[in-house]
């Protein structure tokens, strides 16, 4: 009788599938790993995909920052050309004034500092100025009228002749001043 060296694989059964309970009773201790591995992963995957929303809203936040810079320089821009036109406007109404010496001073003291003068006609015959200028609100123009009716004491009498609100949200004014005798001496 000849012996085979090659088992017949009488006593091993074969398998059809793959038995997964014998493998993770096999591989027990390696789950959690595997659990921290699946979290790790999850935590990585969820990080870059906020880093990526953050890079966004930033790059977005930097436009808008970007646009209210620029906004704000123009609006500055415009405000510095509106005074320096109000500077032009009260440098030729100071190289033009007429006033007898003891009303410039006088006169100069009782506009408020918010008030700004446009205009100014003196006639020395009616002793009235007729005055044109510009506040911020009316509060301001209030203010200024109360100035010059009860606290000047060259004025005689005051009388606002218009006033209206312009396009920069300003009112302008013009107005009328009876000047005491005793100031255009």
């Amino acid at each position: 009788m000849a012996i085979s060296l090659i088992p017949h694989g009488r006593g091993q059964q074969t398998q059809e599938g793959i038995n997964i309970s014998r493998i993770m009773q096999k591989y027990k201790y390696l789950s959690p790993v595997l659990v921290v591995f699946v979290f790790f992963v999850f935590l990585y995957a969820g990080s870059e995909l906020w880093i990526k929303s953050l890079e966004k809203r930033i790059v977005d936040l930097q436009g808008k920052k970007d646009v209210l810079l620029e906004l704000a320089e123009n609006t500055q821009t415009t405000e510095i050309k509106v005074f320096a036109k109000k500077t032009q406007t009260l440098k030729g109404i100071l190289d033009a004034r007429d006033f007898p010496s003891k009303l410039f001073p006088v006169f100069e003291a009782s506009i408020h500092p918010n008030t700004v003068l446009e205009e100014l006609n003196f006639v020395l015959g009616t002793r009235t100025a007729e005055l044109k200028g510009v506040v911020p609100t009316f509060e301001i123009l209030g203010q200024q009228f109360v100035i010059w009716h009860e606290k000047s004491e060259f004025v005689q009498s005051v009388d606002l002749t218009s006033f209206d609100k312009n396009t920069t949200g300003q009112i302008e004014f013009s107005a009328f001043l009876v000047i005491k005798d005793k100031y255009l001496e």
